[in-house]
Order: C-alpha cells, then sequence, then structure tokens
C-alpha cells in the first residue's frame, strides 16, 4: 500500500494566500495550498469545468470560484463570486463550509487519475446534509480500485448516502479495532434507511457504546 494521503482540512488556513515556495505537486493534508493546487487545476480545462460544476451545485448562489496571483507579493489567492454581485469575495469572507467542500472537491479531483488510498476525515463539517449527498457521489464517481476513497465520519447524512456494500463498521473489542461491513449483514433492511439502521445497531457495531 502505497501514496496514502489522509486529509484533515483546516478552513482557516485553507483561506490564507499561498505564498510562492508553496507546494504545487500535491494538496497539503490540512488544505493549507489549496490555492496553488487549484492554480494548476484551472490550467486543465475539463478539471476546471467540474470543479465550478460541482461548487455550483454544493453551494447555492454560487457562480464562479477562480484563482489569482497577487502582484504585490505574488501570493496565490482564492476569489469567488456569488449571484446578484458583481465584485469576487476574497476567500476569507466565505463560509468555512464552502472551503471545506472546496478543499475536497480538489483532494479527490486532483489524485483521481493517480494510484493510492484517499482518505478525508469527517467530510460532513459546515456543509448541508443534501450537499453531503452529492459530496459522496463524487467521491463514488472519481473512486476505483486503483484510487479507493475512504471517509471517516459520525454523520447520519453521510451513512444514509452510502450503499451498505460501502459502509463499514468500526469497533474496539478487547482493545482490539475490527471492522465490519454492513452489506454482509444478515439481517434485510426493506424499506429502511442505511442511517437509521446503524443507528439501531441492526449491523452490531459500529456505535459509541
Amino acid at each position: 500500500m502505497t501514496n496514502i494521503r489522509v486529509f484533515r482540512f483546516d478552513p482557516l488556513g485553507a483561506k490564507e494566500p499561498d505564498t510562492l515556495s508553496a507546494d504545487a505537486s500535491e494538496l497539503d493534508t490540512h488544505g493549507r495550498n489549496v490555492a496553488t493546487i487549484l492554480s494548476v487545476l484551472e490550467k486543465k480545462t475539463e478539471l476546471r469545468e467540474q470543479i465550478l460544476e460541482w461548487i455550483e451545485l454544493l453551494v447555492p448562489g454560487m457562480e464562479k470560484v477562480k484563482t489569482e496571483q497577487q502582484k504585490l507579493d505574488g501570493r496565490t489567492i482564492i476569489k469567488f463570486k456569488e449571484e446578484g454581485m458583481k465584485a469576487f469575495l476574497p476567500a476569507n469572507l466565505i463560509s468555512d463550509g464552502t472551503i471545506y467542500a472546496l478543499c475536497i472537491l480538489t483532494a479527490v479531483l486532483s489524485r483521481a487519475k493517480g494510484q493510492g488510498m484517499t482518505i478525508i476525515e469527517e467530510p460532513e463539517r459546515g456543509i448541508h446534509p443534501q450537499a453531503i449527498a452529492e459530496l459522496v457521489s463524487l467521491m463514488r464517481a472519481n473512486a476505483s480500485p486503483e484510487h479507493p476513497v475512504w471517509v471517516t465520519t459520525h454523520s447520519e447524512s453521510v451513512v444514509r448516502s452510502a450503499t451498505p456494500d460501502e459502509l463499514w463498521l468500526v469497533n474496539k473489542l478487547e482493545g482490539k479495532t475490527e471492522l465490519k461491513n454492513a452489506g454482509r449483514n444478515s439481517v434485510p433492511l426493506g424499506n429502511m434507511n442505511l442511517d437509521k439502521a446503524w443507528l439501531m445497531n441492526f449491523f452490531d457495531g459500529g456505535l459509541p457504546w
């Protein structure tokens, strides 16, 4: 197992302008060079269009997102344009949830064509439940045997958007961490949502006690 990246995004750090020395090869585990990585992705038409389409879908009223290199100090910033506004807004005036979603988009799309494992911790932070369902679709569409995408979560919205085969429950028994796949559960769920079945302990695991 190689090229494993665990992302724990920091929205406040991700909003800050990137210096000229920021890494342009790979997204930082906390998203602190997301502006630089976005500036690289923007040069590829297909990726630029994908990012714009997804951010418009995830953030109602968002019309455009782009990067810009400042003339005075050469730092790279992210700018956003919302519906009904003529001017672009700097990243520090955008919600943490929007930046968090942008970091997830950047992480998944920048690594989708390569080999390795992408792990994202708590993708639901500050994001509307319906937008979470779309983010799960994004991860599913860009995952492959060569590039599996994993998330760690305690969110009902994330679990509800998954399929039983995608859901792995984590238990600690006698000091050992064990994984159990919900798709191998012998109890038929019928029309019950996956998150409800999880919270009702249909799968005998993944609960806080």
